[in-house]
């Protein structure tokens, strides 16, 4: 335009509206970029258990359970007694699973397509002993900062227990035992619940968010059994089941539907 300033008045008009979609260019990468980076937090940050485990224990010497409202009398309990008998009732009553109607539920599995059943090599494959490998994957595979369950085993120290040769056979043999004849050890069925407060009244138990902190190597035993299943199921779900399953993100469908 400086060589020839008659086309000034046809040209600017045009430079405004590529300057302003460049600018609409621009800010929607920024705000791809922002959404990328807050997937994880928004997935894993407040909900994680990890993030709610690590903010127990670094609130645990600052923050002191109040006296409880009890969900029977509603009285107040302000004993140590009181107050654990208040909270093992209220979980108890909020965990306690709902009644099946076994009848409807088998109705329903009978109802599947072919195409969603298992197969016998399927079958075969999920409910195969576990090897050693696949022992020394998953809890290798584990976070080495989580926090332990009532035993205080981290995962380091059962990392190292499980390549002890002198604890292959054993270990083995308490999975399989567990997979195959359903005996689990007693330290498998007991977790430790931590309390972390959130808004509202903290007399009131229903505003505690509760974390049940599991033994090391009771959670191995379960992730053994999700990657299997995750395995199959993969041949199973849609690919537009968008959540709890590997390389899925829940913030992803709701951008696209934004986008």
């Amino acid at each position: 335009m400086s060589q020839n300033p008659d086309c000034t008045n046809v040209v600017q008009p045009q430079l405004s509206i590529v300057e302003s979609q460049l600018a609409e260019i621009q800010q929607y990468h920024v705000d791809n970029l922002a959404l990328r980076a807050g997937i994880r937090w928004r997935e894993l940050g407040e909900l994680s258990p990890g993030y709610l485990k690590r903010t127990v224990a670094t609130r645990s010497s600052r923050h002191l359970i109040p006296p409880l409202r009890h969900p029977i009398n509603h009285t107040i309990s302000s004993t140590r007694d009181e107050m654990l008998d208040a909270a093992a009732i209220f979980y108890s009553q909020l965990y306690s699973p709902d009644p099946i109607d076994y009848t409807a539920m088998d109705n329903l599995l009978d109802s599947l397509p072919e195409d969603l059943h298992l197969s016998e090599i399927d079958h075969q494959f999920i409910t195969s002993p576990i090897t050693y490998d696949e022992l020394l994957e998953e809890v290798s595979r584990c976070p080495q900062r989580s926090s332990p369950g009532v035993d205080g085993l981290p995962y380091e120290l059962l990392n190292l227990l499980f390549r002890h040769p002198a604890c292959r056979e054993i270990a083995l043999a308490v999975y399989n035992n567990a997979l195959t004849v359903g005996i689990f050890p007693p330290s498998w069925q007991e977790t430790c619940v931590s309390l972390l407060p959130k808004k509202g009244d903290l007399s009131d138990l229903k505003n505690w968010r509760p974390i049940s902190l599991i033994n090391t190597d009771a959670k191995v035993f379960t992730r053994i059994l999700i990657a299997r299943i995750i395995n199959l199921a993969k041949s199973l779900i849609t690919p537009f089941q968008s959540g709890y399953g590997s390389c899925q993100k829940l913030a992803l469908p709701i951008y696209w539907s934004h986008a």
